[in-house]
């Protein structure tokens, strides 16, 4: 009879690590839930806010064609794109200033593409006396947001041609 008890005893005591474990896997289980859930509706609402200003803006004007579009977003950098478009060939180098404060010109794959094939170069000191003088060679004149125009002297280097005063194109080629 004691042989039971103790086997009985040991059951329950057994019981009671398996239902303690359970517990302690379920409650486990709901905090990597919550997690999860926290972690994903964080990234939800952190998307909604950069997306919901561009959702606002194709509501507002659905019936804008593509230029018109791409106007509104990059002014004037986006009419220069279009003009070293149309006045330069694809096999052309283009110089860009560097990033700050030339935030859209400067950046190097923002102008990539749009001018693609043409080769995308930054515009170092280097970069100008090797390419003053080449064929098919150019660098944009660009405002940056601080009001700095780039290249600083851009007669300098070959011919200007202006879309709008400071933005517009050096053809560093000579003609």
């Amino acid at each position: 009879m004691a042989t039971a008890e103790r086997l009985s005893k040991c059951v329950d005591a057994q019981d009671m690590n398996d239902n303690h474990s359970r517990l302690v896997l379920k409650i486990s289980a709901c905090c990597v839930f919550s997690l999860l859930i926290a972690t994903l509706g964080s990234g939800i609402y952190t998307t909604l806010q950069y997306v919901n200003p561009e959702l606002e803006f194709i509501q507002t004007y659905p019936d804008w064609s593509y230029n018109e579009k791409m106007h509104y977003r990059y002014k004037e950098f986006y009419d220069l794109m279009l003009f070293v478009q149309q006045h330069t060939s694809e096999d052309s180098t283009i110089l860009i200033p560097r990033f700050n404060p030339w935030s859209d010109a400067g950046n190097i794959h923002l102008v990539r593409s749009f001018l693609y094939p043409r080769k995308i170069q930054l515009g170092t000191p280097d970069a100008f006396r090797q390419l003053t003088g080449s064929p098919n060679s150019y660098a944009l004149i660009a405002t940056g947001y601080n009001g700095q125009i780039w290249p600083s002297t851009p007669s300098a280097y070959g011919v200007e041609t202006y879309i709008q005063p400071g933005w517009g194109l050096v053809d560093l080629s000579g003609g």
